[in-house]
């Protein structure tokens, strides 16, 4: 019973810091500002993909919790199907998330947005591109060590 809420507690700790970066998904269908940072399609995908799979990790947490069983058996009798569920939302979910960064990526580059090279970043693990209406609007620098 204990590590059941200690894992509802910690996927819902993570989807709370997921949800943090969450507005990034509402760019595409909203208006462009005079700044604009395009985080890369993985970033993006997984950031829409944790919503679902950690919400649905959390609802079953929670049922399970209710609903207890005597050995697993029992479970994957009770829950066979929830995960392939779980699953093709997930997908489903990505699939719009990588569609909605390229409208994102388009709306931006028919704005006529400069990039703002120095403010940008690549890496293996975190990527970003920034972009401004005008040259002006740039900064020096990301304010990240090497960036």
């Amino acid at each position: 019973m204990i590590v059941r809420i200690a894992g509802i507690v910690f996927f819902a700790l993570i989807l709370g810091g997921d949800l943090l970066l969450a507005p990034n998904l509402l760019l595409p269908f909203q208006p462009l500002g005079e700044r604009i940072r395009l985080l890369a399609y993985t970033n993006f995908a997984a950031i829409a993909a944790v919503i679902p799979l950690l919400g649905g990790g959390i609802l079953v947490g929670i049922h399970q919790i209710f609903h207890p069983r005597k050995n697993a058996g029992e479970y994957a009798k009770a829950y066979h199907s929830v995960g392939m569920k779980i699953f093709w939302i997930t997908l489903a979910v990505v699939i719009l998330a990588i569609f909605s960064r390229f409208y994102l990526g388009y709306k931006v580059d028919q704005a006529g947005y400069v990039k703002c090279v120095n403010e940008s970043r690549t890496s293996a693990k975190s990527s970003w591109r920034v972009y401004a209406k005008s040259e002006s609007l740039c900064k020096d620098s990301s304010g990240i060590y090497g960036g």
